[in-house]
């Protein structure tokens, strides 16, 4: 079974996921606190659940879902930050957007492992595909446990919206493509988690996502 716990960080209200299996090994999805006091919600949770934090997982490198990067790498020395190497550009990217945006700077000075459509990573007994949708970024992917039913869909798939595609790589074809050939097969019963606001389900957005009305 996936635990699931989310958190809503920074000013962009970004949803940061810890998730886990029954033996407490877990990954972190999209860490995006940015305060101290986010910071410190942050690791006392994960210390009150008792979890073995063994990688991170980005969905994308938006300046939202990176800026604890640095903090959980300090905190759980020789864990790997998994990303699709076509979001390099943004990450690279990180301190113009942050001056666009009139934010801090993250620490983008970490290393990445390449991850691709497809493939499978484990968290401990549990495993997540990548699935790849590019249009909120180059790079932008998808996380889908199969065994619980659960889709972290970071920036390409909100309830009844989908992300935006104005910045820097952003392409609004490449984003509707993705949705409909790579998420709209899933399970309707497929529990949505995105990066910003309330989880939805696949058939709910098939019905009313005025985006989409997927399939």
């Amino acid at each position: 079974m996936l635990n699931i716990r989310h958190f809503f960080f920074n000013p962009f209200q970004e949803r940061t996921y810890l998730v886990w299996d029954g033996s407490l090994k877990g990954a972190v999805i999209d860490p995006g606190f940015m305060e101290e006091e986010e910071e410190r919600e942050f690791f006392s949770t994960v210390r009150t659940l008792g979890l073995d934090i063994q990688s991170i997982l980005l969905t994308h490198a938006h300046i939202d879902h990176i800026y604890g990067v640095s903090a959980c790498l300090r905190a759980f020395p020789g864990i790997k930050v998994y990303m699709s190497p076509e979001d390099k550009f943004v990450k690279d990217y990180s301190p113009t957007m942050a001056d666009l945006m009139r934010m801090p700077h993250p620490d983008t000075s970490w290393k990445t492992v390449d991850i691709y459509d497809g493939q499978v990573l484990e968290i401990g007994e549990e495993k997540l595909e990548v699935i790849s949708t590019p249009g909120h970024t180059p790079g932008g992917v998808c996380f889908r446990c199969a065994g619980s039913g659960d889709l972290f869909s970071g920036d390409t798939l909100f309830s009844g919206s989908i992300g935006r595609t104005d910045l820097p790589g952003g392409n609004y074809d490449k984003i509707i493509d993705s949705i409909t050939r790579k998420l709209s097969g899933l399970d309707g019963g497929t529990r949505v988690h995105p990066g910003h606001g309330w989880d939805t389900t696949i058939s709910t957005e098939k019905l009313c996502n005025p985006y989409l009305q997927i399939g």
